[in-house]
């Protein structure tokens, strides 16, 4: 037994050749199952995930830059996971969440005690009744959507914090961020003068979603804008400060559009903090 398993150790094309072979029934199996639009999709994520995994830094900036936007793909579903589409935006989500999530395990594993953070134990405690509540959920598929967009962005907080990156870094992020959201912020500034796209209705009054599938959503994405514009607006000058200053006046506005309760507090417990003397993020 042992001579037959040296011998396999020896032959230094046989396992790559077995690899090769399951890849390639994986493929053929994935193509007969699959169609192609949702074999280019699962491509197109293992894709996006080695870009995160390569420059996570660079592929942080980029989804605070193209995020936003892409909330608008959710009609363009290129995948189904349990009768539900992903779509363009979802599929990074998830490359990121496991390109984000696979960095911090290396840095765990260099010496990082990310478990020691001051936020680390609050946010488990929140994804733990969170996936509790998936039990009584009517729909639990999209709970589990909003889960992991929300551990995605866990994740790329993680990373700046763990990073510490330098001044101009930092300010290279915000300002992807509070640049990404001027469409998004235009738009529903539209929907709100003209009544226009999907507009939900609360109590008889009109609620502003953006590109975003919900209120909620759109108005928990601008505090976060909020906080970037402030934390932006420390470090620049100008007319960059001015334009900084409108962006997050526009998205504090259209937090209250949004007639979201939960996103209103959040903004609320945002401008105690800052005013009780943290001005940075």
């Amino acid at each position: 037994m042992s001579t037959d398993s040296s011998a396999f150790s020896r032959s230094p094309i046989l396992l790559p050749l077995l690899g090769a072979g399951v890849a390639a029934a994986s493929a053929a199996a994935a193509a007969a199952t699959l169609s192609p639009l949702s074999v280019g999709a699962w491509l197109f994520g293992v894709l996006a995930l080695l870009l995160v995994r390569s420059n996570t830094e660079l592929a942080l900036v980029g989804l605070a830059a193209t995020r936003a936007t892409l909330e608008g793909t959710h009609v363009l579903p290129l995948a189904n996971v349990g009768g539900n589409g992903l779509s363009p935006g979802d599929i990074l989500s998830l490359a990121f969440l496991a390109g984000a999530g696979w960095h911090l395990v290396d840095e765990a594993r260099a010496g990082t005690r990310i478990w020691r953070l001051p936020t680390v134990v609050p946010v488990l405690l929140f994804l733990g009744i969170a996936m509790f509540s998936l039990s009584y959920s009517p729909v639990p598929s999209l709970g589990v959507r909003d889960i992991l967009k929300f551990m995605a962005a866990y994740c790329a907080f993680l990373i700046v914090v763990v990073g510490r990156p330098e001044p101009r870094r930092l300010r290279m992020l915000l300002g992807a961020l509070v640049i990404g959201s001027v469409m998004p912020i235009c738009y529903g500034l539209f929907e709100a003068v003209f009544s226009k796209g999907e507009v939900n209705v609360f109590y008889g009054w009109a609620r502003v979603q953006s590109v975003f599938d919900s209120p909620n959503t759109y108005g928990f994405y601008l505090v976060t804008i909020v906080a970037a514009a402030w934390a932006l607006r420390q470090q620049v000058t100008g007319r960059a400060r001015t334009l900084t200053t409108i962006v997050g006046i526009a998205a504090f506005s259209s937090v209250l559009l949004t007639l979201s309760r939960n996103s209103m507090a959040a903004l609320a417990i945002l401008v105690l903090s800052i005013g009780w003397g943290h001005r940075s993020v």
